[in-house]
């Protein structure tokens, strides 16, 4: 889970549209019906125009075994400032991250989220991978 060549917010510039090549840590962690956890992982994001591939390396300090790759479909709301991602193939709801720490080579992406099940946080740090 991405992004940036400058400080700028246009989507252009956030994330790179050819060979964007990212390295990331991500923490997630959910509250509610009695459950609680947190999980971390690390991984690579390759942007295109419109898609991205993710590529878990690591969950939890573990070399990732199962089901390691994922592609979605991206946008970039500079207005609000936001990364929308929706998983390719899936129904799978849209993940909305807010965008912040904007740094020439590096970039912060949180969501957090609630509904009758619980509260989803997840951090998502990014740095350019060349």
């Amino acid at each position: 889970m991405l992004v940036f060549a400058s400080c700028s917010k246009s989507p252009d510039k956030v994330l790179p549209k050819k060979d964007g090549k990212w390295k990331y840590t991500s923490t997630s962690s959910f509250n509610g019906g009695g459950i609680s956890f947190t999980f971390n992982s690390t991984g690579k994001m390759t942007f295109t125009d419109d898609e991205v591939t993710d590529v878990i390396e690591t969950e939890d300090g573990a070399a990732c075994t199962d089901d390691c790759s994922s592609s979605y479909k991206w946008s970039y709301d500079k207005d609000d400032e936001e990364i929308t991602l929706t998983e390719i193939g899936t129904v799978t709801q849209a993940l909305v991250f807010k965008v912040s720490d904007l740094e020439r080579k590096s970039e912060t992406w949180t969501l957090a989220q609630t509904d009758a099940s619980g509260t989803l946080t997840i951090t998502v740090k990014l740095e350019a991978d060349r």
